[in-house]
C-alpha cells in the first residue's frame, strides 16, 4: 500500500471557504450579542436615544438585531430622550420620524418641566454648568426609577474619553444612579454579569469597542439616516470659545462678537447653546470619514459645555451621567 504523497495532503482548515470577517462585521456581531443578552436577562430596558449618530447607530443594531427572517419586526426596547429643552430642531424631527419607523415606544424626559415640577432641583442655565449637566443627570436617574427599567443602553465609545476605559460594557449603577469605577465587574471572553440588587440597574454600551471611524463606516455601510446637521450647510453663527456656535433668535450675542454666514457641521450634538460646529465641505458619510481621518482634534473638541467645573467626564459619570 503506497503512502500518500505530501503534495496529495488536504492542508486547508477551512474547507467550507468562509470569508473572513470585517472589522464592521466582528463589532455588529458583538454588538448584537450584547443587545440579546440585555433583552434576555434584563428586560425591560430602554435606550438612551439622543438622536445624535451613536444612538442612531444603536437603534439601527437593535432593529436588525430582533428583526425575524421574515422581515417583521417588534423593536424590543423604549426610547428614552432626554429633552434639555434647547435641542436642534432637525434633531427632535429626526428623533420623532425614529420612533415612528421603529413602531418604538418613544418616552420624553423634558428638563425645564421636570424643574418647575420640583423633580430637578439643581440649577439651570449656570455659568459653571453651561450644559445643565447636574440637571440632566438628575433627570436619568429619575426617569430610571420612574420607568422601573433594568437596564439603560447608551452609546458611548471608549475613545470618546479617556474615562470610559475604566468602564464596562455592563456597567453596574447604584440606587442613586452613581457609577463607582471601584465596584466595576470583571468581563473576561466578553462573560457579562448580569445580576442587580434591589434599587440597581444597569448601563450598557453595546458599541463601547467602536471608535468615532467606525461608527461613521458603519453608517456610510448601512446607510443609516442622521439629522442633517452632521452634514455641511450653511447658517448663521458665533465664534465663542474656540468654537462656531450656531446663532438662533433667542441667542445673546456680545458687542465684540460678529454673526457670520458659514459652511458648518457637527461632529457630536447636545444642546444648540454649547454644540459647536466645525467648518466643512463633507455632504456624504465618506466625505465626513475623510475629514475624520485628516482631523487633529478630538470629536468633543467643539462642546462648550465641557469647560464647566466638575464637568469633566470622570465627575459626571459618578454623579450618574451615561
Amino acid at each position: 500500500m503506497k503512502h500518500a504523497q505530501a503534495d496529495q495532503i488536504d492542508t486547508r482548515t477551512n474547507s467550507l471557504a468562509l470569508p473572513a470577517l470585517s472589522t464592521l462585521d466582528r463589532l455588529e456581531g458583538e454588538a448584537f450579542d450584547i443587545l440579546w443578552t440585555t433583552r434576555a436577562e434584563l428586560n425591560p430596558a430602554a435606550i438612551m436615544f439622543s438622536a445624535g449618530k451613536d444612538s442612531a447607530c444603536v437603534a439601527h443594531l437593535a432593529e436588525k438585531a430582533f428583526r425575524t427572517s421574515s422581515g417583521g419586526l417588534e423593536f424590543p426596547f423604549s426610547l428614552i430622550h432626554y429633552d434639555s429643552g434647547a435641542n436642534f430642531p432637525e434633531v427632535l424631527q429626526f428623533r420623532q420620524d425614529t420612533a415612528r419607523r421603529l413602531g418604538a415606544d418613544l418616552k420624553v424626559f423634558h428638563l425645564p418641566s421636570a424643574a418647575a415640577e420640583g423633580i430637578v432641583t439643581a440649577p439651570l442655565d449656570t455659568a459653571e454648568d453651561p450644559g445643565n449637566v447636574r440637571g440632566l443627570v438628575q433627570l436619568i436617574n429619575y426617569s430610571a426609577s420612574t420607568l422601573d427599567v433594568r437596564a439603560l443602553i447608551g452609546g458611548g465609545r471608549r475613545d470618546e474619553e479617556l474615562v470610559r476605559a475604566k468602564e464596562r460594557i455592563f456597567s453596574l449603577r447604584d440606587s442613586a444612579g452613581r457609577w463607582d469605577p471601584h465596584a466595576q465587574r470583571p468581563e473576561p471572553w466578553s462573560l457579562y454579569n448580569t445580576t442587580l440588587r434591589a434599587g440597581e440597574h444597569m448601563r450598557v454600551f453595546p458599541i463601547s469597542n467602536w471608535t468615532e471611524r467606525n461608527v461613521w463606516e458603519y453608517i456610510a455601510r448601512e446607510e443609516i439616516a442622521l439629522p442633517s446637521i452632521y452634514y455641511a450647510h450653511e447658517r448663521e453663527v458665533v465664534r465663542r470659545k474656540g468654537a462656531w456656535l450656531a446663532v438662533f433668535p433667542d441667542t445673546p450675542i456680545a458687542q465684540h462678537e460678529r454673526v457670520e454666514r458659514r459652511v458648518v457641521r457637527c461632529r457630536t450634538v447636545g444642546d444648540r447653546h454649547t454644540t459647536g460646529f466645525i467648518e466643512s465641505e463633507a455632504r456624504t458619510p465618506t466625505q465626513v470619514l475623510d475629514e475624520i481621518l485628516r482631523a487633529r482634534t478630538s470629536e468633543r473638541a467643539g462642546r462648550v459645555e465641557d469647560g464647566g467645573a466638575g464637568t469633566d467626564m470622570e465627575s459626571r459619570k459618578r454623579l450618574g451621567w451615561p
